[in-house]
């Protein structure tokens, strides 16, 4: 019985990093592409439909569809407290494969920036707490997809809120204090550790983007050697197995941000710059602790929902990968 439930607590991560690494993974490499900034409406709806259609020939039509709802729900958050700030922005652009994205601005103040942060993971666990709600009154395979929806929803946006760049949580915290990224990387470390899953050392690279203080020839070898790490642990067969053309993209996107930190940084160096610091004021303590107390309540809530939704989830993810992949709706 140890085994059966060790095994199924694997099979619950390995899917939420499944969700976990298309959501993030591609939001650097398109920001920094703009190749979509003055999207329509329509490549929003055509783009969810594809996303849908391709995530459900592997994780199952209804559970893609789950998927695709809890990002757009997320992105939406953002794009909310854009609008209420006063920054128009295109929908969200989905990448099959890659996830959502949305084109922000550069933001004048840390407190605008921390309201716009704190949308998406705000909406997204809101969306994941309505689609739970839903859960007791559906039954059979229906309601196994249902909660697994809301599981990896919960799951997303608790994982955004870790307090570094380019998380949601790093853009909340940031306006509380330069200090809270150490306590995300103590977090992420710890998270690595536990899982033991070598597509993190990905996140690890984007997240090198939140050190600008570092010398500057220092990220770009730092970013290869995370990469070249991740490969060969890949190679070697540690951490769940995954598709092989999920495992190439994460090494070509892997190859693609160190060039672009070989570039931006060697393109500083010439410049005489120190780093691109961010010398924006803080807020007054009293907004500090606004967004603390928000920050602290949607973590410690969606914490204990996942907390919870673990000791609920249906039967082994992995034994019944041939249902979800063609389930019907009861």
């Amino acid at each position: 019985m140890e085994n059966d439930n060790t095994s199924r607590r694997k099979s619950y991560i390995g899917l939420a990093l499944a969700a976990m690494t298309i959501f993030i993974k591609s939001t650097k490499i398109v920001a920094a592409l703009k190749v979509l900034k003055f999207t329509k409406p329509l490549i929003t709806v055509i783009s969810m439909a594809i996303s849908a259609v391709l995530y459900g020939i592997g994780l199952g039509p209804w559970f893609g569809v789950g998927l695709v709802a809890m990002l757009f729900i997320h992105e939406m958050g953002h794009i909310i407290a854009l609008r209420m700030k006063g920054y128009e922005t295109p929908g969200p652009v989905f990448i099959p494969f890659l996830g959502a994205v949305i084109f922000a601005p550069k933001f004048d103040n840390r407190d605008t920036e921390a309201f716009v942060g704190f949308g998406g993971p705000l909406f997204g666990t809101i969306g994941a707490l309505a689609c739970l709600a839903i859960w007791p009154f559906t039954d059979g395979k229906t309601a196994e997809i249902v909660l697994l929806v809301s599981y990896v929803g919960i799951f997303l946006n608790l994982f955004n809120l870790i307090p570094i760049s380019p998380m949601d949580g790093g853009r909340v915290t940031q306006a509380i204090g330069g200090w809270f990224k150490y306590v995300g990387l103590g977090v992420l470390l710890v998270y690595t550790i536990t899982t033991g899953q070598p597509g993190i050392l990905l996140i690890w690279i984007l997240c090198l983007d939140g050190f600008k203080r570092f010398t500057l020839w220092l990220r770009p070898w730092l970013a290869g050697i995370l990469g070249v790490s991740m490969a060969t642990l890949m190679f070697l067969g540690y951490g769940d197995p995954q598709p092989w053309h999920i495992t190439v993209m994460d090494c070509v996107i892997a190859i693609i941000l160190t060039g672009m930190y070989w570039i931006k940084d060697s393109a500083r160096s010439e410049n005489g710059d120190a780093g691109n610091i961010d010398d924006r004021a803080y807020p007054t303590g009293g907004v500090r602790a606004k967004w603390l107390g928000y920050y602290l309540g949607l973590v410690v809530l969606a914490s204990f929902v996942i907390f919870w939704q673990v000791g609920h989830l249906p039967h082994e993810v992995k034994q019944h990968s041939e249902q979800l992949t063609s389930p019907q709706v009861q």
